[in-house]
C-alpha cells in the first residue's frame, strides 16, 4: 500500500503506519496533493481523521482549483454529523 492509496482508501491507522514526516505536502505524479487525495476517501470518519492529521502537520490548504474547492466544501458542509 502506498501513502496515496492509504489516504484514498485506507483507515487512519493504516495511513499513520506508512506516513513519513514531510509527506504532508507531497504531490502525486497525477498532480494531486496528499490532502486532496485524503478528501476523496469514501469512509467519512477516516477521511476526516486523515485530512485533519495532514492539516495539523501543515499541509497546504491554499490550493485554488475548482476540484479542490468542491472537496473542501464536501468535507466542511456535507460530512456525516456523527463524527
Amino acid at each position: 500500500m502506498t501513502i496515496y492509496s492509504a489516504a484514498d482508501m485506507g483507515t487512519y491507522e493504516e495511513f499513520l503506519k506508512i506516513f513519513k514526516e514531510g509527506e504532508q505536502n507531497e504531490i502525486s505524479p497525477s498532480g494531486r496533493s496528499l490532502l486532496f487525495t485524503a478528501l476523496c476517501n469514501t469512509k467519512s470518519k477516516e477521511r476526516y481523521k486523515i485530512a485533519n492529521f495532514l492539516i495539523n502537520k501543515g499541509a497546504d490548504v491554499k490550493n485554488n482549483n475548482r476540484r479542490w474547492n468542491e472537496h473542501v466544501f464536501f468535507l466542511c458542509f456535507l460530512m456525516d454529523d456523527k463524527i
